[in-house]
């Protein structure tokens, strides 16, 4: 998809001496950017959900919830 951007010169100028040496495309390097931006906000939202339950009394500990379930498979007919 293409995508029509504004950038000031200054800008322009260090994406375009990054580009030269790195013997890339200035379009590839605003890909790689927008590629690092998606990459963090995505990590961001892990970091922000994590402990989101801990609080909650309502559901049990993972552990004793394995060991409920797999305590049943010693009863099998």
């Amino acid at each position: 998809m293409r995508t029509l951007i504004t950038l000031e010169d200054r800008q322009v100028e260090r994406l375009d001496a990054i580009a030269r040496r790195r013997g890339v495309s200035r379009a590839q390097l605003v890909r790689e950017a927008v590629d690092r931006m998606v990459k963090d906000d995505r990590a961001e939202g892990i970091r922000a959900a994590a402990g989101l339950w801990k609080d909650r009394t309502d559901i049990r500990d993972g552990l004793e919830y394995q060991l409920a379930i797999r305590s049943e498979w010693d009863h099998r007919p």
